[in-house]
Protein backbone atom coordinates (compact mmCIF):
# COMPACT_ATOMS: atom_id res chain seq x y z
CA UNK A 1 0.00 0.00 0.00
CA UNK A 2 1.47 3.46 -0.93
CA UNK A 3 1.97 6.28 1.45
CA UNK A 4 -0.73 8.09 0.61
CA UNK A 5 -3.25 5.42 0.44
CA UNK A 6 -2.19 4.43 3.81
CA UNK A 7 -2.99 8.02 5.02
CA UNK A 8 -6.25 8.12 3.11
CA UNK A 9 -7.45 4.73 5.05
CA UNK A 10 -5.51 5.13 8.15
CA UNK A 11 -4.93 9.00 9.26
CA UNK A 12 -8.46 10.30 7.33
CA UNK A 13 -10.37 7.86 8.96
CA UNK A 14 -9.23 8.56 12.53
CA UNK A 15 -9.29 12.05 12.29
CA UNK A 16 -13.34 11.27 11.37
CA UNK A 17 -13.88 8.96 14.16
CA UNK A 18 -11.45 9.62 16.61
CA UNK A 19 -10.37 13.37 16.49
CA UNK A 20 -7.11 13.26 15.68
CA UNK A 21 -5.59 15.82 13.10
CA UNK A 22 -4.34 14.57 9.61
CA UNK A 23 -0.94 13.41 9.37
CA UNK A 24 1.31 15.24 7.45
CA UNK A 25 1.75 14.23 3.44
CA UNK A 26 4.73 14.81 1.26
CA UNK A 27 4.55 17.39 -1.04
CA UNK A 28 4.99 15.22 -3.72
CA UNK A 29 1.62 12.98 -2.65
CA UNK A 30 -1.12 15.24 -3.60
CA UNK A 31 -5.08 14.67 -2.00
CA UNK A 32 -8.32 15.14 -3.66
CA UNK A 33 -9.52 18.67 -3.94
CA UNK A 34 -12.37 17.63 -1.72
CA UNK A 35 -9.75 16.29 0.95
CA UNK A 36 -7.75 19.36 1.23
CA UNK A 37 -10.55 21.74 1.50
CA UNK A 38 -11.98 19.60 4.65
CA UNK A 39 -9.42 18.66 6.19
CA UNK A 40 -6.12 20.26 5.18
CA UNK A 41 -8.00 24.29 5.27
CA UNK A 42 -7.33 26.29 8.23
CA UNK A 43 -10.94 26.80 8.80
CA UNK A 44 -10.47 28.75 12.45
CA UNK A 45 -7.51 30.93 11.05
CA UNK A 46 -9.27 33.70 11.46
CA UNK A 47 -10.37 33.49 15.03
CA UNK A 48 -7.72 34.88 17.63
CA UNK A 49 -9.79 34.94 20.61
CA UNK A 50 -11.84 32.22 22.69
CA UNK A 51 -15.29 32.20 20.51
CA UNK A 52 -18.15 30.00 20.59
CA UNK A 53 -19.80 28.76 16.62
CA UNK A 54 -23.38 28.05 17.08
CA UNK A 55 -24.80 25.91 14.27
CA UNK A 56 -28.56 24.57 13.82
CA UNK A 57 -29.27 21.02 13.36
CA UNK A 58 -32.61 19.78 12.34
CA UNK A 59 -33.86 16.60 11.27
CA UNK A 60 -36.94 15.55 9.02
CA UNK A 61 -38.04 12.90 6.74
CA UNK A 62 -40.77 10.08 6.82
CA UNK A 63 -38.65 7.40 8.42
CA UNK A 64 -38.45 8.43 11.83
CA UNK A 65 -39.35 11.72 13.75
CA UNK A 66 -38.00 14.92 13.30
CA UNK A 67 -36.58 17.02 15.88
CA UNK A 68 -34.37 20.36 16.09
CA UNK A 69 -31.72 21.32 18.05
CA UNK A 70 -28.48 22.81 18.50
CA UNK A 71 -24.59 22.27 18.51
CA UNK A 72 -22.02 24.42 19.48
CA UNK A 73 -18.44 24.65 19.35
CA UNK A 74 -16.25 26.24 21.64
CA UNK A 75 -12.84 27.39 20.94
CA UNK A 76 -11.77 27.53 24.66
CA UNK A 77 -7.90 28.38 24.05
CA UNK A 78 -5.94 30.03 20.67
CA UNK A 79 -2.30 28.91 21.08
CA UNK A 80 0.60 31.01 20.07
CA UNK A 81 0.87 29.24 16.96
CA UNK A 82 -2.75 29.86 16.19
CA UNK A 83 -3.37 26.34 16.55
CA UNK A 84 -7.00 26.05 18.80
CA UNK A 85 -8.10 23.76 21.83
CA UNK A 86 -11.97 23.29 20.81
CA UNK A 87 -14.35 21.52 22.35
CA UNK A 88 -18.74 20.86 21.90
CA UNK A 89 -21.91 20.54 22.53
CA UNK A 90 -23.37 18.40 19.80
CA UNK A 91 -27.30 18.39 20.63
CA UNK A 92 -28.91 17.90 23.31
CA UNK A 93 -30.67 16.01 26.36
CA UNK A 94 -30.79 12.40 25.35
CA UNK A 95 -29.81 13.03 22.32
CA UNK A 96 -26.66 14.96 23.23
CA UNK A 97 -23.40 13.11 22.24
CA UNK A 98 -20.21 12.93 24.12
CA UNK A 99 -16.81 13.61 21.91
CA UNK A 100 -13.80 14.21 23.30
CA UNK A 101 -11.95 17.73 22.39
CA UNK A 102 -9.46 18.23 19.54
CA UNK A 103 -6.24 19.45 20.55
CA UNK A 104 -4.25 21.79 18.13
CA UNK A 105 -7.00 21.92 15.92
CA UNK A 106 -6.66 24.46 12.65
CA UNK A 107 -9.68 22.14 10.94
CA UNK A 108 -13.20 22.94 12.19
CA UNK A 109 -13.76 19.84 14.06
CA UNK A 110 -17.64 20.25 14.03
CA UNK A 111 -16.93 18.38 10.47
CA UNK A 112 -15.33 15.47 12.53
CA UNK A 113 -18.06 15.18 15.56
CA UNK A 114 -20.80 15.70 12.51
CA UNK A 115 -19.55 12.62 10.20
CA UNK A 116 -19.14 10.29 13.39
CA UNK A 117 -22.46 10.79 14.76
CA UNK A 118 -23.40 10.12 10.92
CA UNK A 119 -21.67 7.09 10.56
CA UNK A 120 -23.08 5.54 14.13
CA UNK A 121 -26.41 6.66 12.79
CA UNK A 122 -25.97 4.58 10.13
CA UNK A 123 -24.67 1.71 12.07
CA UNK A 124 -28.22 1.79 14.00
CA UNK A 125 -30.86 2.04 11.24
CA UNK A 126 -28.90 -0.45 8.84
CA UNK A 127 -27.53 -3.36 11.46
CA UNK A 128 -23.88 -2.63 9.82
CA UNK A 129 -20.56 -1.65 11.29
CA UNK A 130 -19.90 2.28 11.53
CA UNK A 131 -16.08 1.16 9.70
CA UNK A 132 -17.50 -0.11 6.93
CA UNK A 133 -19.27 3.05 6.71
CA UNK A 134 -16.62 5.41 7.14
CA UNK A 135 -14.48 3.35 4.74
CA UNK A 136 -16.67 4.22 2.51
CA UNK A 137 -17.11 8.19 3.14
CA UNK A 138 -13.63 8.09 3.31
CA UNK A 139 -13.06 6.68 -0.40
CA UNK A 140 -15.84 8.86 -1.39
CA UNK A 141 -13.84 12.23 -0.34
CA UNK A 142 -10.66 10.32 -2.48
CA UNK A 143 -12.03 9.39 -5.31
CA UNK A 144 -15.52 10.64 -6.49
CA UNK A 145 -16.58 13.72 -4.57
CA UNK A 146 -18.23 16.80 -6.86
CA UNK A 147 -16.67 20.23 -6.07
CA UNK A 148 -18.17 23.45 -7.49
CA UNK A 149 -18.63 26.90 -6.91
CA UNK A 150 -21.58 28.50 -5.09
CA UNK A 151 -22.98 31.69 -3.70
CA UNK A 152 -25.63 31.83 -0.80
CA UNK A 153 -27.13 34.39 1.22
CA UNK A 154 -25.45 35.33 4.45
CA UNK A 155 -26.07 37.94 7.10
CA UNK A 156 -28.11 39.98 4.50
CA UNK A 157 -25.22 39.54 1.33
CA UNK A 158 -24.68 37.35 -0.87
CA UNK A 159 -21.29 35.23 -0.28
CA UNK A 160 -19.18 33.02 -2.23
CA UNK A 161 -18.47 29.09 -1.02
CA UNK A 162 -17.27 25.66 -2.23
CA UNK A 163 -19.83 22.54 -2.48
CA UNK A 164 -18.57 19.44 -2.04
CA UNK A 165 -20.70 16.48 -2.29
CA UNK A 166 -20.40 12.61 -2.65
CA UNK A 167 -22.84 9.68 -2.43
CA UNK A 168 -20.68 7.22 -1.18
CA UNK A 169 -22.35 4.08 -1.48
CA UNK A 170 -24.10 4.35 -4.92
CA UNK A 171 -21.78 2.11 -5.99
CA UNK A 172 -21.06 -0.18 -3.11
CA UNK A 173 -21.56 -4.23 -4.46
CA UNK A 174 -22.98 -4.98 -0.95
CA UNK A 175 -25.44 -2.44 -1.45
CA UNK A 176 -28.20 -4.65 -1.39
CA UNK A 177 -27.26 -5.07 2.48
CA UNK A 178 -28.66 -1.75 3.27
CA UNK A 179 -30.68 -1.18 0.14
CA UNK A 180 -33.29 1.89 1.55
CA UNK A 181 -29.73 4.07 2.49
CA UNK A 182 -27.54 3.33 -0.79
CA UNK A 183 -28.83 6.52 -2.46
CA UNK A 184 -28.08 8.60 0.80
CA UNK A 185 -25.96 11.49 -0.47
CA UNK A 186 -24.22 14.12 1.75
CA UNK A 187 -23.48 18.12 0.73
CA UNK A 188 -20.83 20.40 2.86
CA UNK A 189 -20.91 24.36 1.74
CA UNK A 190 -17.66 25.89 2.64
CA UNK A 191 -16.98 29.53 2.83
CA UNK A 192 -14.01 31.52 4.15
CA UNK A 193 -15.95 34.26 5.00
CA UNK A 194 -18.10 32.63 7.60
CA UNK A 195 -16.74 31.89 10.97
CA UNK A 196 -14.90 28.73 11.38
CA UNK A 197 -15.29 27.81 7.65
CA UNK A 198 -18.44 25.76 7.31
CA UNK A 199 -21.60 26.91 6.29
CA UNK A 200 -23.72 23.93 6.24
CA UNK A 201 -23.93 19.99 6.45
CA UNK A 202 -26.80 17.92 4.70
CA UNK A 203 -27.86 14.63 4.46
CA UNK A 204 -30.06 13.25 2.25
CA UNK A 205 -31.97 9.84 2.49
CA UNK A 206 -34.02 10.27 -0.83
CA UNK A 207 -37.57 8.15 -0.78
CA UNK A 208 -37.69 4.48 -1.30
CA UNK A 209 -39.43 5.21 -5.09
CA UNK A 210 -36.76 7.80 -6.13
CA UNK A 211 -39.32 10.45 -6.98
CA UNK A 212 -40.54 14.06 -5.55
CA UNK A 213 -41.80 12.17 -2.07
CA UNK A 214 -40.51 13.24 0.78
CA UNK A 215 -37.20 11.91 2.10
CA UNK A 216 -36.34 9.04 4.10
CA UNK A 217 -34.34 11.74 6.09
CA UNK A 218 -32.67 14.78 5.84
CA UNK A 219 -30.89 16.35 8.02
CA UNK A 220 -29.36 19.58 8.27
CA UNK A 221 -26.50 21.29 10.21
CA UNK A 222 -26.51 25.58 9.19
CA UNK A 223 -24.05 27.98 10.89
CA UNK A 224 -26.30 30.58 12.46
CA UNK A 225 -23.49 33.07 14.57
CA UNK A 226 -20.38 33.28 16.19
CA UNK A 227 -19.85 35.36 19.87
CA UNK A 228 -17.41 35.46 21.96
CA UNK A 229 -16.96 32.74 24.38
CA UNK A 230 -17.96 33.16 28.18
CA UNK A 231 -17.84 30.99 31.02
CA UNK A 232 -21.51 30.51 31.26
CA UNK A 233 -21.54 28.83 27.62
CA UNK A 234 -19.87 26.63 28.74
CA UNK A 235 -21.80 25.54 31.66
CA UNK A 236 -24.75 25.64 29.47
Amino acid sequence: MSRLNFLRSIGLALFIVAGLNPPAVRAEEKYSTAETLLFFTNHLGEISRPNTLRYSFKKEGALEPGFQDQVQIFIERVGQDGTKFVSTKFLSGEREKNFPPVENARGNPVLMYFLTRDVFEMQRLTGGNWRYFKRLISQAFAESAEVRAVKFDYNGKQISGTEIKIAPYVNDPKRERYQRFAGKYYVFVLAPGVPGGIYRIRTVVPSEDGGEAKPLIEETMTFSGAEVLTKSSLKN
